[in-house]
């Protein structure tokens, strides 16, 4: 039997301590990885359970419509804070006295005014008689895009339903269709109509960007952090000490290009302009493009370097 020296056994122990680093490192691995698909997928089916398109948050519990009445069902489509505008589709369901004898069908025409501030009235025409199609309406909504991802834009307008010059009297239903939001409302009786409108139904409007849309903001907005903290890491100090390669400024020279791009992939992104711009997106590019322009100097001089001692040798 071979006696085993103090060395070789200093050094067997030091591998079997290596092996079980590696394999805790590749426990750690699997599960942070492991974590981050349960975090994922507990978000999306959040987000999923959150977003109902049958249901909107709706407050109308101060309308008091009669039997006789014309409900206006509305669609949201979408909501644009760069343009600030929300579009939905609007569509008239009598019923009591308005209903003929086709059902969703109105016994009498239909004028249905839509106002909101700033803009000018919109008036849409219904037949009597006839199966009612929906109309596209588009009002002003706030865009409140400072705070992406956490903006909440809100929207107000107005409905007043009119038949020969006589008031009808309408309530509300809505159904959100909009990608990456969750609506709420809230109806009211508002006394600004006019005498052959009567009163109008104010609609208040709020809006909030689901979870899982959040999620993935933050998660690139983390990614563009941790490119700048990289770049002032590792290739800050290859710049100090001199020692900038080639395949440094081609990464460098690729991150410029994809940090805007993967600024522009977040979902619901606003024009330039938010905090995240101000905050994390211009001090990224700015931090990439000087390390970009000290590594191509480096990398300059020390090539020059380089070529003088060659012809000197």
């Amino acid at each position: 039997m071979t006696a085993v020296g103090p060395d070789e056994l200093r050094a067997h122990r030091s591998t079997q301590r290596d092996e079980r680093r590696r394999r805790w490192r590749w426990r750690l691995v699997l599960l942070v990885g492991l974590g981050v698909l349960i975090v994922y997928y507990g978000l999306a089916v959040g987000s999923l359970r959150g977003h109902d398109a049958s249901v909107v948050k709706l407050d109308d519990g101060a309308l008091e419509p009669p039997r006789s009445r014309v409900t206006l069902q509305i669609e949201a489509i979408d909501l644009d804070t760069g343009a600030g505008s929300f579009e939905f589709q609007l569509r008239p369901v009598p019923s009591g006295t308005y209903e003929s004898n086709l059902a969703g069908e109105l016994n009498r025409p239909l004028q249905i005014i839509v106002s909101a501030p700033g803009q000018p009235e919109q008036t849409f025409e219904f037949a009597k008689d006839q199966l009612v199609d929906p109309v596209a309406v588009s009002v002003g909504a706030s865009t409140g895009a400072n705070g992406f991802p956490f903006d909440r834009p809100d929207s107000s307008f107005a409905f007043a339903a009119q038949s020969r010059d006589d008031p009808v009297p309408v309530d509300l239903e809505m159904v959100d269709e909009t990608e990456g939001w969750n609506l709420s409302a809230v109806a009211r009786t508002s006394r600004a109509g006019s005498a052959s409108t009567g009163d109008r139904l104010q609609v208040d409007m709020k809006a909030g960007r689901e979870t899982l849309a959040i999620s993935f903001a933050l998660f690139y907005i983390a990614g563009i952090v941790v490119v700048a903290l990289i770049t002032v890491a590792v290739i800050g100090g290859a710049v100090v000490r001199g020692l900038v390669d080639f395949n440094q400024v081609i990464w460098l020279g690729a991150m410029l290009v994809a940090i805007p791009a993967v600024r522009n992939e977040m979902p619901g992104v606003p024009p330039v302009g938010t905090a995240v711009d101000l905050f994390v997106f211009f001090p990224s590019i700015v931090i990439v493009g000087v390390a970009l322009l000290s590594g191509v100097i480096v990398l300059a001089i020390n090539e020059a370097a380089e070529n003088r001692s060659g012809e000197a040798d």
